[in-house]
């Protein structure tokens, strides 16, 4: 079993020599090299994460991590400060986080109305009397946002929290 540090250096001496070779087929046979080390990163990192995911597998966490360890091959610039191990963690992390935002739900959202949702919620928490529910215009006044974005952002939310009739609910 090789140790940790001499995977890191190992790592790091195989992005140096892939970035700085010129003949095409040495540079494959660098490439393969590299993503297999790189993918021992990628499973570690993916264990990590896989304790708190839920019902996603660890397979499916290595592959989206996979994804960021060839994003992070191709797009590292060694005459930049930091590791490669640092700069393909970042990176693979990323994209596993990204595939578990994006796979937490059935019905995706933007990235930019996930503010606006718990903004939303807020004020429906603040907003709402007696089980009455405030109107949209409320909200919006409440939230600074225009009244056809809280009631795109509501629509959402209904969308979120429908189940299908066949679905088993236990109780």
């Amino acid at each position: 079993m090789v140790t940790n540090s001499n995977s890191i250096e190992k790592l790091e001496e195989l992005i140096h020599r892939f970035k700085k070779e010129k003949d095409n087929k040495k540079k494959h046979v660098i490439y393969l090299e590299l993503v297999d080390e790189a993918l021992k990163l990628v499973k570690k990192i993916a264990s990590g994460i896989y304790t708190y995911s839920g019902i996603i597998s660890k397979e499916d966490l290595i592959q989206a991590g996979a994804i960021g360890a060839l994003k992070a091959i191709d797009t590292y610039h060694s005459e930049e400060k930091g590791s490669f191990k640092t700069y393909a963690s970042i990176v693979i992390k990323g994209k596993i986080l990204q595939f578990l935002r994006d796979k937490g739900t059935l019905v995706k959202i933007p990235r930019e109305s996930s503010s606006n949702i718990n903004l939303v919620k807020k004020a429906l928490e603040v907003l709402t009397k007696n089980n009455n529910p405030p109107t949209s215009k409320e909200i919006a006044q409440y939230t600074s946002l225009s009244e056809d974005k809280v009631n795109e952002i509501l629509n959402i939310e209904i969308a979120r929290n429908t189940i299908s009739l066949d679905q088993t609910i236990y109780t």
